[in-house]
């Protein structure tokens, strides 16, 4: 998922072979069917904080992915307690990115404070400091697959690391990976083609 901003500057730096960005409502079918692979890393899914919302979210992933497609989400998780990550360092040409974060339960469901604290040294400049703070959801590991089934996906792996290692409660990382049900696409193709048909008669004279 990128900003409006961001997606500006990779459209800025593409050549020809650059591949396409669009603006979308990720809660919306934008698509046909026909993605082998839709990927959501660090979690797009934690800024949506009513389950309502991951519904229609979840749903339209379903709906775009083709039969054996593939979705890959990073999911957001977070054992009920506060948690203080350690100060990372990002080195770059001219100076370091110092970047503090902390998660902190608010105490109604999975939801969660996160602030974040970042200061930019670099040599001969004063030092830069900007603070950032939101309010995420997590998700609830013994509801997942209830959740996604109800929308239309069905989850063959929940690992606790990119090394594919088994996701144990213990684990620091969630990763969800899922394909849609037949029923999803059948469904999703129906929609698909009434509202391209729709589209099609505004555009008519």
């Amino acid at each position: 998922m990128l900003s409006a901003a961001r997606l500006r500057v990779r459209r800025s730096r593409g050549g020809e072979a650059a591949p396409g960005f669009a603006v979308a409502d990720m809660r919306e079918v934008n698509f046909a069917p026909v993605f082998d692979l839709i990927v959501a890393p660090s979690d797009p899914f934690s800024h949506l904080l009513t389950m309502a919302e991951r519904r229609r979210a979840l749903s339209a992933v379903a709906a775009q992915l083709s039969r054996d497609g593939r979705f890959v989400l990073e999911g957001l998780y977070r054992r009920r307690r506060e948690t203080t990550m350690p100060r990372r360092r990002v080195r770059y040409e001219g100076g370091v990115l110092e970047i503090e974060e902390a998660w902190f339960p608010d105490g109604v469901g999975d939801l969660w404070h996160a602030r974040y604290r970042y200061r930019d040294r670099r040599p001969r400049h004063a030092d830069r400091t900007l603070a950032a703070a939101f309010v995420a959801r997590s998700w609830d590991v013994s509801r997942l697959r209830r959740l996604f089934r109800s929308c239309g996906l069905r989850i063959e792996a929940l690992w606790g690391d990119f090394d594919r290692t088994p996701f144990a409660r213990s684990a620091s990382r969630l990763l969800i990976v899922a394909r849609s049900s037949a029923a999803a696409r059948r469904a999703a193709a129906v929609d698909f083609r009434s509202r391209l048909r729709s589209s099609m008669a505004e555009l008519s004279p």
